[in-house]
């Protein structure tokens, strides 16, 4: 019973220790993205002004059709099931640390996007009046978050435990992520730069959540180490045998000294 009480409050620490960051990266790139937004409003706006109307004059039926449909794997009805897969995939091959951070930085990530786009209230692109005009905020773009969510800590889990892996992880994430956001611009759902917030919150909370789990396993596994310590930092299988019953003491650290017991007894 006390066992567990420590597991769980030592899992209680680490969630308010993830929370209590994840609030701050909220705060700070919500702060940096003001700041920068405020600073550089004129350039951003021309900027993506200028790449949508590049990529209107594009815009060809046939395309837009083929890239409406790859926009979808970027949608909840994929990335979740891809995290469950992920998740469950890297536990059962005893990966737990790939598992759990596939949980954290979905789930992080997306609460982020969540938290930050209604306080960002910057309205999608609406510069062509032959295209559907979407619902909702524009950034960061939440099909980018969520792609990037799965793809990120699934392809580092990967090569961190399976190298050889690690480059065909790397192509199929980058692929994966690259689809999600081209097909965002191209369909203008999004401006370039709610892509490009979308990328650094989700990699930023990666970084962030990736280094506070690799302490709790440090520790971990520093416990595991020396749980059979004893005070003195020796194990069971490294102390002295005790004596027998009725065996002098002088005689447990071998015959030599059982001989100096021996003259003490004399």
């Amino acid at each position: 019973m006390r066992r567990w009480r420590e597991v769980l409050g030592r899992a209680a620490l680490g969630l308010l220790a993830l929370f209590g960051a994840w609030l701050a990266l909220c705060a700070v790139f919500g702060a940096v993205v003001f700041v920068l937004g405020t600073l550089l409003e004129g350039p951003v706006h021309v900027v993506d002004r200028g790449i949508l109307w590049a990529l209107y004059e594009l815009r060809v039926d046939t395309i837009v059709a083929v890239t409406r449909r790859v926009s979808f794997l970027g949608r909840p009805e994929v990335t979740l099931p891809l995290l469950l897969i992920g998740a469950i995939g890297l536990f059962l091959l005893r990966e737990r640390r790939g598992a759990v951070q596939v949980l954290v930085t979905y789930m992080g990530a997306g609460n982020v996007y969540l938290a930050l786009a209604p306080i960002f209230h910057r309205p999608r692109p609406r510069y062509f009046p032959d295209i559907p005009f979407a619902e909702g905020w524009a950034m960061p773009s939440g099909h980018v978050v969520g792609a990037l969510g799965v793809a990120l800590p699934v392809a580092i889990a990967v090569a961190r435990r399976w190298p050889d892996w690690a480059r065909a992880a790397a192509i199929t994430a980058i692929a994966y992520v690259a689809l999600v956001a081209v097909t965002r611009v191209y369909l203008q759902m999004h401006h370039v730069t709610d892509v490009v917030a979308a990328m650094l919150a989700t990699g930023a909370w990666y970084l962030v959540s990736d280094a506070l789990l690799g302490r709790v396993w440090d520790y971990r596994r520093r416990a595991a180490a020396t749980g059979g310590a004893g005070a003195n930092g020796t194990t069971s299988a490294e102390r002295p045998p005790a004596r027998e019953s009725g065996a002098p003491a002088d005689d447990v650290a071998g015959s030599s000294s059982g001989r100096v017991g021996s003259l003490r007894r004399v």
